[in-house]
């Protein structure tokens, strides 16, 4: 029984007490909803990251993966186990939306969905976009 106790303990201990989040950034996708261009986030976890996320809540990843963006000009929309969604501001004047764009602290593969799909590869950099709404 006391070993039993020991190993719960010990099991405890490293979920809680793990240094940094594991997380590996797949792809982003662009899009422009309701005003905004939301920009979604795939990520995969190591497994005790991944088991300290369904135990606890994402908010022990939340900072890891805010800290994709250079920037801070963003809401989270949500953050979970396997993505993220972030909405970045439009202005939006005589029709056409304007994006200034956003640096990534790491590259990964974007693509952008708006209108038509485009695949930009592996970048650093979520591009500026001007695009009409109708």
């Amino acid at each position: 029984m006391l070993r039993l106790h020991v190993t719960l303990l010990i099991a405890i201990l490293a979920l809680v007490l793990q240094p940094a989040a594991a997380l590996n950034f797949d792809s982003a996708e662009v899009h422009y909803c309701n005003g905004s261009v939301e920009v979604k986030v795939s990520y995969t976890l190591d497994p005790l990251t991944a088991i300290k996320v369904f135990l606890f809540g994402a908010s022990s990843i939340e900072d890891d993966v805010k800290a994709l963006f250079a920037a801070d000009n963003y809401t989270v929309e949500k953050i979970d186990f396997s993505h993220a969604d972030f909405l970045f501001p439009v202005h939006v004047e005589d029709g056409c939306a304007r994006f200034e764009g956003v640096e990534l602290t790491e590259p990964l593969n974007v693509t952008l969905c708006i209108g038509s799909s485009v695949e930009l590869g592996i970048t650093d950099r979520i591009p500026p976009l001007y695009f009409c709404l109708e």
